[in-house]
C-alpha cells in the first residue's frame, strides 16, 4: 500500500547518460521495464506475506487509521507509534528537504571545441560542520628529476591525498550515485536451537563479534553483535522486536582491501589523462560515487565506483528479502560493464562536449543492471544539462562555469507555474476556480506569473513558492498514516523521501481515485487536489508577510 503511494522513480528522464551514449535501443527499454515489473511482483508478493505475519504475531490489533481533516494551510498531524510497531523500520523518519537539497551534489566537465582546456566544477553540498568534512591540502614533490608535480584539493581527515580536486594533469569531481550497495535480508531463527538460524533447510549457528566502546567520562559500552552469512544482525539497530531478525549485506564493509588503493592513485604523477583516473576508481568498492573527469589534453569522462551486487530475478533491494539461500547474490557487477562514458579530445575538437551529475539516475531505461530506486529527482540536474548544452562556446570558460555554480533558476517553481497555466487540467481549472475568491491569492499568483522563478537572497516570490510547495508535501504522510504506517517522531519539518516532489504533481495532472479521496480528506471541505491545493494556496497569502518572508535570510 504504502509503494504504491511513491512515485516511480525508475522510468524518468534527465538521466547521466542518454540511450545513444550507452548505446541502448527502444527494445532495450522495453526489456528492462518488463524485467523490473516482474522482480517488482516477486518481490512484492513475498514481503507482503512476510508483512502479514507480523501483523498477525506482534501487531493483530493493528487496523487501518483514517486520516483526519486538516484546516487550510496547516500542517499534517503525525502519530506516534511504538518502537514495536513492525512496520516502523519502512518509513524511519527522513528528512527529505534536508537530503535532498542540503546533502545532495553537483559536478560537471566540460570542453569547448577547438582545442581548449576542459574546465571542471564540483560542490559536495555538505552541511557546515565544526570540526569540518574536508580539510584543504596541496601536495607538491620532483618526478623525473626536474619535474614539479601537483595535487591540490580536498580530503577527508585521516584519509591520506586529494579526493576531490586537481593534479598537473587531471581534475575530478565527486557526487553520490544514489546507486543501492547492500541489502537487508530477513533471518528465519532455528525454533529448535536459538543459537542458530535457517538456511536452505540447513542450521547454521551464529557467529558473535564482541565491541567495546570507550565513552570519555562514562561507562564503557559492550557490545554483542550476531553476525550471519548475510552479514551482522541489525534488528536492535532497526529498533524493532528481538523475534525479528534482519541482516544487512554489504559485502564492501568485509572484504575491501583496495579503495584506499583507488583513493591514493588519483594523486599518482602516472594517472595522466581521465580514462587513467577511471581506471583508478574502478578500485573503490564503496561508496557509490558518480564521477565527472577532465585532463590537460582535452578528453572528458564519466565514471561509476561501488561494488554493485547482481541481483536474483525478484530482488531489486527496495525491500527486505529472504535470507534462505533463495535470493542470494550471483555475484557482483563487474566495473566495465557500469554505466561510463568517455568523450575523447578527437571528438569534441569541432562541437565540444560535457558531462554533468547531480544525484540523479545515471542510466535510462534499458540498461541491463537495477543499480536502485532512490536516485534524486532530475530537477538540479536537467538545469545543468540545459545550461550547458545552451553554451557550447562557452564550455571552457571558467567564468561562465562560476556563474553556473551561483544559478539559482528554480525548475521546480518553472515546472509548477507551466502547469498552473493549463487549465485542460480539470484540477487545475478548480485551482484557479477557487482562487479567484480571494484577493490575496490572486494577488500573489499574478506576482509568481511574473517572477522570473530564480530563487535570489532577498526574492520574495521564491519564499511564497516555497512555502506553497512545501505544504502540498505533506499530504502523501498523512496518506501514509491511514494505511498504518507510523514513524517515531512529531517533528513537523520533516517530509517524505524518493520520489515526494511528483506526488502534488500527480495529484494536480492526473489523480487516482485515492489521491482524490486523501485530497479531500485533508483539507476539510475540499471538493478536490485542485481545491485542496488552492485552499492551502489561500491559508498562506492571507498571513503572508512580506517583510519578514525574504529568501536566504528569513528563509
Amino acid at each position: 500500500q504504502v509503494t504504491a503511494l511513491f512515485i516511480n522513480q525508475t522510468n524518468i528522464t534527465g538521466t547521466i547518460l542518454t540511450p545513444e551514449q550507452l548505446d541502448l535501443s527502444e527494445a532495450d527499454a522495453v526489456a528492462a521495464r518488463a524485467r523490473e515489473e516482474n522482480d517488482f511482483s516477486i518481490e512484492r508478493d513475498l514481503y507482503d506475506g512476510y508483512l502479514a505475519s507480523l501483523r498477525a504475531k506482534y501487531n493483530p490489533q493493528g487496523a487501518s487509521r483514517g486520516m483526519k481533516a486538516q484546516s487550510a494551510g496547516a500542517p499534517a498531524k503525525r502519530k506516534e507509534t511504538s518502537s514495536c510497531d513492525p512496520l516502523t523500520f519502512l518509513l524511519k523518519e527522513f528528512n527529505l528537504l534536508d537530503f535532498n537539497v542540503h546533502h545532495a551534489s553537483n559536478s560537471w566537465a566540460g570542453r569547448a571545441a577547438g582545442g581548449v582546456p576542459a574546465v571542471g566544477a564540483s560542490d559536495p553540498h555538505l552541511a557546515i560542520n565544526v570540526p569540518s568534512v574536508w580539510y584543504w591540502s596541496h601536495l607538491e614533490w620532483t618526478v623525473g628529476g626536474d619535474q614539479t608535480f601537483d595535487a591540490a584539493g580536498v580530503g577527508l581527515p585521516g584519509l591520506p591525498g586529494v579526493h576531490i580536486g586537481k593534479t598537473t594533469n587531471t581534475s575530478w569531481g565527486i557526487t553520490m550515485s544514489m546507486t543501492d550497495l547492500s541489502d537487508l535480508f530477513i533471518i528465519t531463527p532455528d525454533p529448535t536451537n536459538p543459537n542458530n538460524y535457517l538456511v536452505n533447510g540447513s542450521s547454521i549457528p551464529y557467529s558473535y563479534r564482541t565491541e567495546v566502546i570507550s565513552v570519555k567520562g562514562g561507562d564503557t559500552i559492550t557490545l554483542t553483535i550476531p553476525e550471519t552469512i548475510y552479514g551482522p544482525v541489525v534488528t536492535e539497530a532497526l529498533n524493532l522486536p528481538q523475534p525479528i531478525q534482519f541482516a544487512i549485506y554489504a559485502d564492501f564493509l568485509r572484504n575491501d582491501t583496495s579503495s584506499l588503493d583507488g583513493l591514493l592513485c588519483l594523486n599518482y604523477p602516472t594517472t595522466t589523462t581521465a580514462m587513467d583516473v577511471r581506471d583508478c576508481l574502478s578500485n573503490i568498492r564503496s561508496p557509490g560515487f558518480s564521477i565527472p573527469i577532465e585532463d590537460v589534453h582535452g578528453n572528458i569522462a564519466y565514471s561509476m565506483t561501488g561494488l554493485h551486487p547482481h541481483r536474483r530475478a525478484g530482488h531489486t533491494g527496495m525491500y527486505p528479502t529472504m535470507g534462505n539461500g533463495s535470493f542470494d547474490y550471483l555475484g557482483e557487477i563487474p566495473f566495465v560493464e557500469l554505466p561510463t562514458l568517455t568523450i575523447l579530445a578527437s571528438q569534441s575538437e569541432l562541437s565540444g562536449g560535457y558531462v554533468s551529475a547531480a544525484n540523479q539516475k545515471t542510466y535510462p531505461d534499458g540498461y541491463k543492471y537495477s543499480l536502485g530506486y532512490d536516485f534524486c529527482y532530475p530537477y538540479r540536474g536537467s538545469r545543468l544539462h540545459e545550461v550547458l548544452s545552451e553554451n557550447p562556446t562557452q564550455l571552457s570558460n571558467v567564468t561562465f562555469h562560476m556563474k553556473l555554480q551561483r544559478d539559482t533558476h528554480s525548475n521546480i517553481a518553472a515546472q509548477w507555474m507551466q502547469i498552473l497555466n493549463d487549465i485542460s487540467y480539470p484540477e487545475v481549472a478548480q485551482f484557479h476556480q477557487t482562487l479567484a475568491s480571494n484577493a490575496a491569492a490572486v494577488a500573489l499568483y499574478s506576482r509568481l506569473q511574473n517572477w522570473d522563478l530564480n530563487m535570489r537572497i532577498g526574492n520574495v516570490e521564491g519564499t511564497f513558492f516555497w512555502r506553497w510547495w512545501r505544504e502540498l508535501l505533506r499530504p502523501p504522510m498523512d496518506a501514509i498514516n491511514a494505511v498504518n504506517v507510523g514513524v517515531d517522531s512529531d517533528d513537523q519539518s520533516t517530509y517524505w523521501s524518493s520520489g515526494q516532489e511528483q506526488f502534488p504533481i500527480y495529484e494536480i495532472t492526473r489523480p487516482t481515485p485515492t489521491m482524490t479521496a486523501q485530497c479531500k480528506s485533508y483539507i476539510a471541505g475540499a471538493a478536490g487536489c485542485g481545491d485542496m491545493a488552492a485552499k492551502i494556496f489561500i491559508g498562506i497569502a492571507n498571513g503572508f508577510d512580506e517583510a519578514s518572508s525574504r529568501w536566504g535570510i528569513d528563509y
